[in-house]
C-alpha cells in the first residue's frame, strides 16, 4: 500500500475457529477507521459462506476477482446502509490469499484495488502468495515462542509455588519436632530422678515401669529426630559432626530403642561386638554419632519387621586390615 494495493486487511483464525482483524492498511488514515468502524457493525462471520474470503479459508487455496461485479458487492452487503458505503468504496479488483503454516490456514490476507483501477494478474497473485507464505511464517513463529514463553511462565510458577510448598513443609517439620523435643526431654528427665529415687524409693516393679517409659520416650524421641533431619534435608541444612564413636556405645543405645519392637513379634536380638586381640580395646570409628545411630536403627526396624516370629536378628562388627 499503496504501490500495489489501495486496501490491504489481515485477518487471523483465533484459538477458538472466530477469525479476528488485526490489521488494515490504507494510505488514508480516515479510510482506516473507517474499514474498523464496519467491522464492527457487520462482522465478517455474518457474510455468505459462498463468498472468495471464506472460499479461502474452508479450501486454503487463493482468490483472484479480476473485476469486482456490482452483483458480489450487493451479495456481501448486509442491509442498504452497508451497501451504499461499500459503493463508494469503488473496489476495482480484489486477492484473497491464505496464510498457511504447518499445512494450518491460520489466516487471509486481502488486497483491494479502487480509485486507481488496478485489475491483478496471475503475477500478481504469485506475488501475493510468496508475500503471504513469508508472513504467515512470521505469524507462526511468533505464535510458537508465544506458547513457549507462556509455558515457560507457568513452568517457572509451578517451580516457585513447589519451592514454597517445600519450604513451608519443612518449617512445619522443623517447628514442629522442636515443640515435640522439649516435652520428650521433660519426661526422660523427670524418669531419671524417680529411678534416682530422688522423689522416693520406688518398687522393683515401678523401676521395670520406669524403664520402658524411658525406652519408649526414646523411641519417640528418635522418630522426632528422623522428622527434624528430613525437614533439615529439605532445607539443605544438614550439618555433620564428626568424632571417634565407640561402636559398643552406639549399639547400646540402638538396643534400647528397638528392644519393644523384637520383644513383640517374639525374636532373639544380639550384639557382638569383636575386640582386635592386638589393640584390646573397644572398636571405635570417625563418624557423626547421631547419623551412625539413625542409619544402624533404620537397618534394625526393617530387620524386625522382615523376620519371621522366633528368628534372630544379630549385629556384630570387627576390623578388618583394609
Amino acid at each position: 500500500v499503496p504501490q500495489w494495493a489501495e486496501w490491504c486487511t489481515v485477518d487471523l483464525v483465533q484459538d477458538d475457529g472466530a477469525l479476528r482483524l488485526v490489521a488494515v492498511a490504507h494510505r488514508d488514515p480516515e479510510k482506516v477507521a473507517l474499514a474498523w468502524e464496519l467491522r464492527r457493525r457487520y462482522p465478517i462471520g455474518d457474510r455468505p459462506d459462498d463468498s472468495p474470503f471464506f472460499r479461502v479459508l474452508r479450501t486454503g487455496r487463493s482468490e483472484r476477482v479480476a473485476e469486482i461485479p456490482d452483483e458480489l458487492v450487493v451479495a456481501s452487503a448486509r442491509d442498504e446502509d452497508h451497501l451504499r458505503i461499500l459503493r463508494s468504496l469503488g473496489l476495482k479488483s480484489a486477492l484473497a490469499v491464505p496464510l498457511t503454516a504447518r499445512g494450518r490456514t491460520i489466516g487471509v490476507i486481502t488486497l483491494l484495488s479502487g480509485e486507481g483501477g488496478r485489475r491483478y494478474t496471475d503475477a500478481d497473485l504469485a506475488l501475493a502468495e510468496r508475500l503471504a507464505g513469508r508472513a504467515a511464517l512470521a505469524v507462526d513463529n511468533a505464535r510458537l515462542y508465544a506458547t513457549e514463553r507462556q509455558a515457560r511462565a507457568e513452568a517457572e510458577e509451578a517451580r516457585r509455588a513447589a519451592e514454597a510448598a517445600n519450604l513451608a513443609k519443612s518449617q512445619f517439620l522443623g517447628t514442629m519436632s522442636h515443640e515435640l523435643r522439649t516435652p520428650l526431654n521433660a519426661i526422660g528427665g523427670y524418669v531419671d530422678l524417680m529411678q534416682l529415687g530422688i522423689r522416693g524409693p520406688i518398687t522393683d516393679e515401678q523401676r521395670s515401669d520406669l524403664a520402658r517409659i524411658k525406652r519408649s520416650a526414646q523411641v519417640l524421641m528418635a522418630l522426632v529426630t528422623d522428622i527434624l533431619n528430613f525437614a533439615r534435608l529439605e532445607a539443605g541444612q544438614v550439618e555433620f559432626r564428626h568424632e571417634s564413636v565407640r561402636l559398643a556405645d552406639v549399639a547400646a543405645d540402638i538396643e534400647a530403642l528397638v528392644e519393644p519392637q523384637v520383644g513383640a513379634r517374639g525374636l532373639t536380638y544380639r550384639y557382638a561386638p569383636d575386640v582386635p586381640a592386638e589393640r584390646n580395646q573397644p572398636l571405635a570409628v570417625w563418624a557423626d554419632a547421631e547419623r551412625l545411630k539413625q542409619v544402624l536403627l533404620n537397618l534394625l526396624t526393617n530387620a524386625v519387621k522382615f523376620t519371621d516370629a522366633g528368628g534372630r536378628i544379630d549385629i556384630q562388627c570387627d576390623a578388618r586390615p583394609e
